[in-house]
């Protein structure tokens, strides 16, 4: 659909069973404006997500601290950066275009370590499953970011026991697989 002064196109996107309108304005922003669901409450609760261990030219660790708004996972809380998989990406190459769209700085799929994959009860939403893989990645420039979700906390490695009780559960689980490795 092409209006007037707004310009604005409408796509209708399917996702799995559940169907979305999107619109877009002349200057490329997008927003969902409806969705219509044949989903079972189970299949809505059920997460595929990645996640990766940011550390430093400096070895410090990159954290995401979350923004503290209503409707996101765990607000307010220090977390990994990266995301849910979209259509048939791979996990690693959800990884790759979370942490980029997160950081705004492009990290090549060969520079991720695999720490590990998870699948069963969702420890960060109640009620829900989830299938994860945990990647780490080393020697990214603090100077080159542009964080776009939330904001960057930079944390020294005797700091992590500090900052424990406000990770959230699978930030700490990834935390644990990779100090003990």
């Amino acid at each position: 659909m092409h209006g007037g002064a707004g310009d604005i196109e409408q796509n209708n996107l399917i996702t799995g069973k559940c169907h979305m309108r999107e619109i877009a304005n002349r200057r490329g922003s997008k927003s969902v404006v409806a969705r219509d669901c044949e989903m079972t409450d189970k299949q809505l609760r059920y997460r595929e997500t990645t996640g990766a261990i940011v550390i430093d030219t400096f070895g410090r660790y990159l954290f995401q601290l979350r923004d503290n708004v209503v409707g996101i996972t765990n607000p307010g809380k220090i977390g990994l950066f990266g995301g849910h998989r979209e259509g048939d990406e791979t996990f690693l190459e959800c990884m790759v275009r979370e942490l980029h769209e997160e950081i705004g700085y492009f990290v090549p799929a060969d520079r991720f370590e695999h720490l590990g994959s998870f699948e069963g009860e969702d420890i960060d939403s109640e009620g829900g499953t989830i299938h994860g893989h945990l990647f780490v990645v080393r020697d990214i420039p603090v100077d080159a970011l542009a964080i776009t979700e939330g904001s960057l906390l930079i944390v020294e490695p005797v700091e992590l026991a500090e900052i424990e009780p406000r990770l959230v559960p699978t930030t700490r689980l990834a935390l644990k697989a990779y100090l003990n490795t």
